[in-house]
């Protein structure tokens, strides 16, 4: 784990960073809980636990990889993906589209957290929340059925 504030690499799970102090709830990662972190903070948020900045800030470093992935993962933009997609058998694709349309989820998080924040507004925070679970929810299924279906 690291932390996204000084990038002090932790090798267990404390409360806070010991290089800087900085409460680990929601400003760590490890691999793969960067959804999670969004979540719990725009919930930490909700209960007055961290302040609207210490939230965005969660956000926007989730926001730079939520972009990369959509650019990667987009069929229409990344054209080796979509050259590869042409191989795949009928079960392969259905979950490479359950991924694509899973994307649209995320994009309307992404624009729900953008609006939120910049409106300082929860209910837009909260309904970002909702769509970033079902992004995940759908991505999930999508990655896991093509897993199956490419390594059985």
């Amino acid at each position: 784990m690291y932390c996204l504030r000084c990038g002090q690499e932790i090798l267990y799970s404390p409360l806070e960073c010991p290089s800087c102090g900085k409460d680990l709830r929601y400003l760590s990662h490890g691999p793969g809980d960067h959804v999670s972190l969004v979540l719990q903070a725009v919930e930490a948020l909700a209960r007055e636990e961290i302040s609207l900045s210490e939230a965005e800030a969660v956000y926007l470093q989730f926001s730079d990889l939520a972009t990369n992935f959509l650019q990667y993962w987009r069929l229409d933009s990344h054209p080796q993906l979509s050259q590869r997609a042409r191989g795949l058998t009928p079960g392969q694709l259905a979950s490479l589209e359950k991924l694509e349309v899973s994307l649209g989820d995320l994009e309307r998080a992404l624009d729900g957290y953008s609006k939120g924040f910049a409106q300082e507004c929860m209910q837009t925070l909260m309904a970002a929340n909702l769509e970033l679970e079902s992004f995940f929810r759908a991505s999930c299924a999508g990655i896991a059925g093509l897993r199956g279906q490419l390594f059985g």
